[in-house]
């Protein structure tokens, strides 16, 4: 569960093969250049303390760990959540992707990156007013919209995939 997010690619050209024919050219949404990254819901969070519930720490978020059952620091337990306002029913296109960060022991979503954050988070800066993300799909964000849904639903980030394909 999952959505991937990509640079708005120009449309796809057509070239003209030596039968004379015309061959529409695919973008490879799996090339590193092109895909940002993949925000995933990542279960419970205390985003007071800054620390999953997850035992194994944030490594162990994907793998179905256990979890505890207040946060470890604070001793806060997780708010009710129906589905539609969770970081699954987000996922699941249930609901909307938060606008502001959470407080308390709620879920959490993660972002995988594809791409070094800080040259996308740049980009994106630079381009806060233009579309110029693309979500898997079809739903095209502009920079500042897409950082606002980073900060606001991934507090966990990884980047063990800078480069690699993978979706």
């Amino acid at each position: 569960m999952g959505t991937n997010f990509y640079w708005i690619a120009p449309e796809s050209p057509a070239i003209k093969l030596a039968n004379g024919q015309e061959k529409e050219l695919f973008i490879d949404y799996d090339d590193p250049d092109i895909h940002i990254g993949k925000r995933s819901a990542a279960g419970m969070y205390c985003w007071d303390c800054d620390i999953t519930l997850c035992k194994d720490g944030n490594d162990g978020i994907h793998y179905s760990k256990p979890m505890y059952e207040a946060c470890p620091k604070c001793n806060a337990g997780p708010a009710h959540e129906k589905l539609a306002g969770s970081s699954s029913g987000i996922e699941l296109g249930l609901a909307q992707p938060e606008t502001n960060p959470k407080t308390g022991v709620r879920s959490c979503c993660s972002f995988s990156w594809c791409q070094e954050p800080a040259k996308v988070r740049m980009l994106c800066a630079d381009l806060a007013d233009s579309p110029v993300i693309v979500d898997e799909y079809g739903i095209k964000h502009s920079g500042a919209k897409f950082l606002e849904m980073i900060d606001a639903n991934c507090p966990v980030q990884f980047t063990r995939s800078i480069g690699e394909r993978f979706s």
